[in-house]
């Protein structure tokens, strides 16, 4: 709430003596004239409020089925709960299906409109955010998996983040689909906070420390500005097989008496991905989130944020069945409860 403006303040103007030779009838007023003391000055216009700018919370995972859907849209209904404004948008490329977890219709796909087009044209191709039943949240189909001619994933990507930065929201919450495609690992680093979904299961565990190799590649050329210093660092990580654990990267830095060795430390020292762990079933699974966060530092060098774990539940696969939310169909359930604490931290 804006502070209270301060009273207005009135000073006394300097005058000088007349005398009655220096006024003439002209100069006084006449009885019929009505003399203002003090008119009370005009409101000055407010400044308009900034622009609100939202949070970007983006949710991938290990690969399809690890419950990436489900948890990024039970976040936002989490969100929304507490009275925040918030948009739940699917880019996930391989296939846009979040409107099924809500129950409700397809959206519309957001198209951004050609440079070509008046912008009294662009209407039709702008945006189709769509109400839910849950009051403050809205659903936006971006589009990725609708196939447009002559126009890369990389731009489309771009153009995406560009557009959910501008949303009227304080959250946004993204399903950006599973893989090691650079786009999507652009878009995971892009993000305020990003959540990587895993299973306790020996694939999916694999393709997360894969995930996490390639993003920290990713992560380096958004770190070094200069060009050929990037490209000298680039060649060696192909050395390396073309996502090397950090730590190896680093060592090898080290042992060719490379300057950016330094650099590429600190960098690791930076990097923390966030991990979630789902479908926790028995009590191995339970300490596994803390045997990765182990693993990270031995052998790739950085910390794993581990968020917590979310537990095997019946109720989950009811509620995907149902195109129900969890949070509103079985909001005291264990893997309900999970989600929450998830999201509270």
């Amino acid at each position: 709430m804006p502070d209270k403006p301060d009273e207005t303040l009135i000073e006394e103007l300097p005058f000088e003596e007349l005398s009655s030779e220096d006024l003439s009838s002209e100069d006084l007023p006449s009885q019929d004239t009505e003399i203002v003391l003090f008119r009370e000055p005009a409101d000055e216009p407010e400044e308009a409020a900034p622009r609100r700018v939202p949070k970007l919370l983006s949710v991938s995972g290990a690969k399809g089925g690890v419950g990436k859907s489900m948890l990024a849209s039970n976040l936002a209904v989490y969100l929304a709960s507490i009275g925040r404004s918030v948009v739940l948008a699917d880019a996930d490329m391989g296939g846009a299906n979040l409107h099924t977890m809500l129950g409700v219709e397809r959206p519309r796909p957001w198209m951004p409109a050609p440079p070509s087009l008046e912008e009294s044209d662009r209407e039709d191709t702008g945006l189709a955010l769509l109400e839910t039943p849950v009051p403050g949240l809205s659903l936006l189909h971006a589009g990725l998996d609708v196939p447009r001619r002559g126009e890369a994933r990389r731009t489309r990507r771009a153009h995406l983040t560009a557009m959910l930065r501008g949303l009227d929201a304080d959250y946004v919450v993204a399903d950006v689909g599973s893989g090691t495609a650079s786009t999507l690992i652009d878009f995971h680093l892009e993000s305020d906070l990003a959540v990587f979904v895993t299973l306790p299961e020996p694939t999916a565990i694999d393709n997360t420390y894969r995930f996490m190799r390639h993003a920290f590649v990713r992560f380096l050329r958004t770190k070094v500005q200069d060009e050929k210093t990037r490209r000298a660092l680039l060649a060696k990580v192909r050395e390396l097989g073309g996502a090397p654990s950090p730590l190896d990267l680093w060592r090898r830095l080290e042992d060719d008496g490379d300057p950016l060795a330094e650099s590429v430390r600190d960098w690791m020292e930076s990097f923390s991905p966030a991990v979630v762990l789902n479908q926790t079933r028995l009590r191995a699974d339970l300490e596994l989130g803390e045997a990765m966060r182990s693993a990270g530092r031995r052998r790739l060098g950085f910390g794993i944020d581990y968020l917590g774990h979310i537990d095997y539940d019946d109720t989950v696969w009811s509620c995907v069945r149902n195109r129900r939310l969890l949070l509103i169909e079985s909001p005291g359930s264990k893997s309900a409860k999970s989600v929450e604490k998830i999201a509270r931290r």
